[in-house]
């Protein structure tokens, strides 16, 4: 069956491209032709407007010196594409991929057996402006099915408007089969979409270890490293992190020098991000793990590392929680004191016996609802 996958834009997502390589390599192993489908946007005269006053906005701030490093939209743009440039050839060679402008999806729709929008955070409206594409109300031949894998709220509260609950929760109803990927949002698509929902696995973990160990490249590391993996650096997760390092006798790598989300323009230099395999061979060879991100925490898992998660609300802790707890590993989470954890790795053989049930239930529902 050819089917198309929509989820959140690659840009310079390492588990954003991770997830869905593993969905695409599962559901080849199913015997199915996925292809992820790569929402080509429509430029408005509402959005040139707002790129012409935060133009305005970034000129009069470098005149004036108040913000030298603000960017403009171009440079902003062109940066991105630059940084991210490693992370889009492993897509370009590693994922099937077709580029479609929103209002051509409905004819694509035609040549597919079945669409399913997942993993990440696709259904979290602060992540999704338009939230029909991700609840694929584009997409109403009956006769092509709907299926949501491990759609990810990303937090346990509900952030919809009233008339963006009233559309989702119309769109969800057409779906013929839903899943989430934290416990949480069984109850939040019950009480505010109306549909009942599965828990299920992230896609990265219906895979694995030995899936991924032909994708690691790059320099071999040596021994004695602590990766570090903050999507949002701080000063204080930086020192925390330095004083784990120092109290294990361990070197420091970190991944990001600064965040991403914030950067200024007089900080980004030459910076580029790790080529994908790069990035998976750093985790395959650290001694231990501290990280802010969620794909970190599965890859940290995966590999079977010493490992620490530092909470990040903005981004969402729900699925921190979900995840650990299901594996029993709720107490891998930083202490509210930030006081440095104790020494004792996880009991792997319990996670690994933990994992293997929930990878075959989540396997199961695509089985059964394809």
């Amino acid at each position: 069956m050819e089917i198309g996958i929509m989820t959140q834009p690659f840009s310079g997502n390492y588990g954003g491209i991770l997830q869905n390589w593993a969905l695409q390599q599962v559901l080849r192993r199913m015997g199915h032709d996925p292809v992820t489908v790569e929402v080509v946007p429509s430029h408005t005269v509402s959005q040139e407007w707002k790129y012409l006053k935060m133009n305005t906005k970034a000129l009069a701030s470098r005149v004036t010196l108040q913000r030298p490093g603000r960017w403009f939209t171009w440079e902003k743009r062109r940066f991105t594409e630059a940084v991210a440039a490693p992370l889009r050839a492993f897509v370009d060679t590693q994922i099937r991929t077709c580029r479609v402008h929103a209002s051509g999806l409905g004819a694509l729709t035609a040549g597919l057996g079945a669409w399913i929008v997942g993993s990440d955070q696709v259904w979290r409206p602060a992540y999704n402006p338009d939230l029909s594409l991700p609840y694929l109300a584009f997409a109403t031949d009956p006769s092509v099915r709907k299926i949501a894998y491990a759609a990810s709220f990303g937090v346990d509260t509900w952030e919809y408007t009233p008339a963006q609950t009233a559309a989702a929760r119309q769109a969800a109803a057409r779906f013929d089969a839903v899943s989430v990927r934290e416990r949480s949002g069984v109850g939040l698509c019950r009480e505010h979409l109306g549909v009942a929902a599965e828990h299920v696995l992230d896609p990265t973990l219906l895979l694995d270890r030995e899936a991924y160990l032909p994708l690691c490249d790059g320099d071999v590391h040596p021994g004695g490293t602590l990766l570090v993996y903050f999507l949002d650096p701080t000063p204080g997760k930086t020192a925390w992190a330095a004083s784990l390092a120092a109290a294990r006798g361990l070197k420091m790598d970190a991944v990001l020098p600064f965040s991403l989300a914030g950067m200024q323009r007089r900080e980004a230099g030459d910076f580029r991000l790790r080529p994908v395999g790069a990035w998976l061979r750093a985790f395959l060879e650290a001694d231990a793990v501290v990280c802010d991100s969620f794909h970190g925490l599965l890859f940290s898992l995966l590999f079977e590392k010493d490992f620490w998660i530092v909470p990040h609300e903005g981004r969402g802790n729900a699925r921190f929680v979900s995840v650990l707890e299901d594996l029993g590993l709720r107490d891998r989470i930083l202490p509210a004191d930030g006081s440095l954890p104790e020494a004792g790795l996880p009991d792997w053989s319990a996670v690994r016996a933990r994992l293997s049930v929930l990878r075959a239930s989540s396997l199961a529902f695509l089985e059964n609802n394809l």
